[in-house]
């Protein structure tokens, strides 16, 4: 990696010691992923209507990839908490199995053109187990254990919706250990009413305007050979225990995953927050970019380590992390300052999280810390703590050891009473950013990326 080619590099580096301190993103291959969104987790009561065939629940689960594919890796996670809102009893999940049909298929519609269908194994096995993190020194941190298919080697077929890329058709039949398929198990997203605000996946992701569309539909029993039924039977649902898939092509690909709290996450935005769009913008016919989304809304410091530890022990092809160097949860409150030793935590989780990167030869991206509102937390004059180590990321970027995407600087107002507010148009409920304040921190983004990916021509397919 040229010096010409670091971001707001300023002060003179030799390109050994520009390396040594940020790392060279490696050589993108042919493996790709896309996870997510499943950061938040939450419980689903598996269906239990009849026995056989009829018991347990069947998704069908369509996702959008980049490129072109010639093999997949399914990707499924357990959690041992659904986001502090209740834990798991390890009873509930185990002995709850999966077994899965999946194909290619043209577009989104019911009678779109398939590829030739295969039936994925675990360790050789068509069935696989799901099972949740048994740590209990961890009971409360939303550590994830992950269950991982061989590979199955089908093909893409061409789109025929004039989208880009291809489409990846996976139905999966999960039954629980009691009568009739009865069971619990953590899926992606959320039920009812929270999953227009916490489950990122909804009805709307069926029409994504980037076209990364990730359409979840379920219904009862055994549907892996017939498809579902239309309508109530067979609708739109907000809870998927398929969290994603690893891919194999023969496009390049660079896989960019997002680890942190709701402001990573992309809470309640369509675009999937900041991370997703720069991504996908940056995306060619020569060079896809991929982004794996294992944010969790709510996550502290010490969860955001613990959530990092179980993704960096996964065989996932992490090729750059986006990592945060602050969060506001156990920071401040909602009348209470922010503290020194609340700063520490946030320097202490963002140093541990670059370093097992880079030591994994993995570059990371940084954001700023973005404000919060006062009617969310009054923090007052000691926001100034947030403001001054703000300023000590952006000095570090501007001397070239810290990739920083300066997020804080394009959604922060004035300062009422001592505390930076967000602009109106910059959020939707004083905590988080909008569609609108991703945008600008897209932007920032989109150009931190930028200048890590290799220069890529030609594509294969």
């Amino acid at each position: 990696m040229s010096l010409s080619r670091l971001p707001n590099v300023t002060s003179p580096l030799t390109r050994a010691k520009a390396n040594a301190l940020l790392g060279a993103i490696r050589r993108p291959g042919n493996i790709g992923m896309r996870l997510g969104p499943c950061g938040f987790m939450s419980d689903f009561a598996l269906d239990a209507v009849g026995t056989g065939s009829s018991a347990g629940t069947t998704w069908d689960v369509k996702i959008a990839l980049a490129t072109q594919f010639d093999a997949i890796r399914l990707v499924f996670a357990q959690s041992n908490t659904n986001g502090g809102i209740a834990n798991f009893a390890a009873s509930t999940a185990a002995g709850s199995t999966v077994q899965v049909k999946a194909f290619a298929v043209s577009d989104l519609t019911a009678g779109a053109a398939a590829g030739t269908a295969g039936y994925p194994t675990f360790g050789g096995a068509a069935v696989g187990a799901l099972t949740i993190p048994n740590e209990t020194q961890f009971a409360a941190t939303r550590r994830k254990s992950f269950l991982i298919s061989d590979i199955l080697p089908i093909s893409s077929v061409p789109r025929s919706d004039g989208g880009s890329g291809s489409i990846l058709n996976a139905r999966l039949w999960v039954q629980g250990p009691g009568t009739n398929g009865a069971g619990t198990i953590s899926c992606m997203g959320a039920a009812g009413a929270q999953a227009g605000v916490y489950g990122n996946l909804n009805a709307v992701w069926n029409a994504r305007p980037d076209g990364r569309v990730w359409q979840c539909r379920k219904q009862s029993g055994d549907k892996r050979e017939v498809g579902l039924g239309g309508g109530a039977a067979g609708g739109l649902t907000t809870q998927c225990p398929l969290i994603g898939v690893i891919f194999y092509s023969r496009q390049q690909v660079v896989n960019v995953v997002g680890l942190g709290d709701s402001i990573y996450e992309g809470l309640a935005t369509i675009g999937q927050g900041f991370i997703h769009p720069a991504c996908v913008n940056l995306s060619t016919s020569a060079l896809a970019v991929e982004f794996s989304n294992l944010a969790w809304q709510g996550a502290t410091a010490a969860e955001i380590m613990a959530m990092l530890k179980d993704a960096m022990g996964a065989p996932f092809p992490i090729d750059l992390l986006a990592f945060p160097s602050f969060t506001w949860n156990g920071t401040g409150g909602a009348s209470s300052p922010i503290t020194a030793a609340q700063i520490d935590a946030c320097r202490q989780m963002s140093a541990i999280g670059q370093g097992m990167a880079r030591s994994a030869g993995i570059p990371v991206i940084t954001t700023t810390g973005v404000p919060i509102n006062v009617s969310i937390k009054n923090v007052g004059s000691s926001d100034i703590l947030r403001r001054a180590y703000n300023d000590e990321i952006r000095v570090r970027g501007t001397a070239g050891t810290l990739y920083v995407a300066d997020a804080d600087i394009v959604v922060s107002d004035g300062v009422t009473s001592g505390q930076a507010q967000f602009p109106a148009a910059m959020t939707f409920d004083q905590a988080h950013p909008s569609d609108a304040g991703n945008a600008l921190i897209a932007a920032k983004e989109q150009a931190a990326l930028s200048a890590l990916l290799p220069a890529v021509t030609g594509g294969l397919y």
